[in-house]
């Protein structure tokens, strides 16, 4: 079984004191992710996992928004473009696997072994960026307060409309992903 969750408190995936506001606050998020998928992890029951694959698409959802609406362009534009496209293509299997599971009725026969193999993917990518693109990160020329600001407006925007519909709207997003994925 996974203790991916005792990450949190080893190496560059500690929140540190020097660690710019809007790092900081995709750490907390990559915090929770590696709580969410050990929880999975450990269920049992159907339901559930479920329940719990359920709040992963929420929280993958409004974090992949706010680094791809907001700290990977603001990266990308200082010179960050290879770890950038890396967290890209990342993130559109994530969404592939999480579209798959979500269509899911919880009985299939791979329904948990896509809900691991997301879990996999999902941790293997949140160390990647605290290992790698942060550090780079870090060290740029960037208005870390403005972007602070955005991400904290963009996140609660997304929390407001998802309390309301049950769905998070990104239709600029969703445009660049079709356009990123158009074979």
């Amino acid at each position: 079984m996974s203790n991916y969750a005792e990450r949190n408190s080893e190496g560059h995936h500690q929140i540190r004191k020097n660690d710019p506001p809007p790092i900081a606050h995709l750490k907390r998020e990559h915090h929770k992710f590696r709580k969410l998928v050990d929880r999975i992890n450990a269920a049992r029951a159907t339901a559930r996992k479920k329940e719990l694959a359920a709040e992963l698409h929420r929280l993958l959802a409004s974090h992949i928004a706010l680094e791809e609406e907001l700290f990977y362009p603001v990266v990308r534009a200082k010179g960050l473009v290879d770890e950038v496209n890396e967290g890209l293509v990342e993130h559109d299997i994530q969404r592939f696997l999480s579209a798959q599971i979500e269509a899911m009725d919880g009985d299939e026969e791979l329904y948990g072994t896509r809900l691991g193999v997301l879990g996999e993917m999902l941790v293997h990518h949140i160390d990647e960026e605290d290992d790698e693109m942060f550090l780079d990160a870090k060290r740029l020329k960037v208005d870390f307060a403005a972007l602070n600001a955005a991400m904290e407006a963009r996140e609660d925007e997304l929390d407001e409309e998802y309390e309301e519909t049950g769905r998070m709207s990104t239709p600029e997003l969703d445009r660049e992903v079709q356009q990123r994925n158009a074979v």
